[in-house]
């Protein structure tokens, strides 16, 4: 049984990164568990993650991994454009230190469609790839439902339609309908 924790800055991160492969978990009776970091992106009193720092949210990431006890956990790739993103990633690295987190057996980065590749300073480079093909429908009822207001019309790359365009790209890559892809920052047995 897979105890998976999704380290994520903002509500629909997790959904957009890797909505498929919560889906597939969670229908294996795999336990799944999210954390978010800040707000919604509308959200005024929202304050930035930078600004509260990331020794304290690492803190408060760490706790989590305490109670949850997590094998995999999934966090925002360097190549984020978002200053959130990068945070949350920073703090999640520093929570899940070997010698922290001893439990953590695999920590896997994800894309943002809207966020990652944005500036083509820092690539992001997949070299895992989860078959989402059957998912693929319930991760887009789920972005409807639960952050229908954050989603644009195309060619916005927050649509349902990038989306499933990028589910279909990232499975052509490796020889399948629907993927989502990730990039290994920790794996061992």
């Amino acid at each position: 049984m897979v105890r998976a924790l999704i380290v994520a800055a903002h509500p629909d991160d997790e959904l957009l990164g890797c909505g498929g492969m919560m889906s597939m978990y969670r229908k294996r009776g795999d336990a799944v568990q999210t954390i978010f970091l800040a707000g919604g992106r509308d959200d005024s009193r929202n304050l930035s993650l930078y600004s509260i720092g990331v020794c304290n949210i690492a803190d408060t990431i760490a706790g989590v991994l305490r109670e949850f006890r997590p094998d995999t956990v999934y966090i925002h790739s360097s190549a984020d454009l978002s200053t959130d993103h990068r945070v949350a990633r920073e703090a999640a690295l520093v929570a899940c230190r070997p010698f922290v987190a001893p439990f953590v057996r695999r920590i896997l980065a994800f894309e943002v469609l809207s966020s990652t590749d944005l500036l083509r300073e820092n690539m992001f480079v997949p070299n895992y790839y989860v078959d989402i093909e059957e998912h693929l429908d319930e991760k887009c009822r789920a972005l409807e439902e639960l952050y229908g207001h954050e989603l644009r019309t195309p060619p916005h790359p927050r649509s349902l339609e990038a989306v499933r365009a990028l589910a279909a790209f990232r499975g052509i890559a490796c020889g399948m309908l629907a993927a989502e892809a990730f990039e290994i920052v920790l794996m061992r047995d």
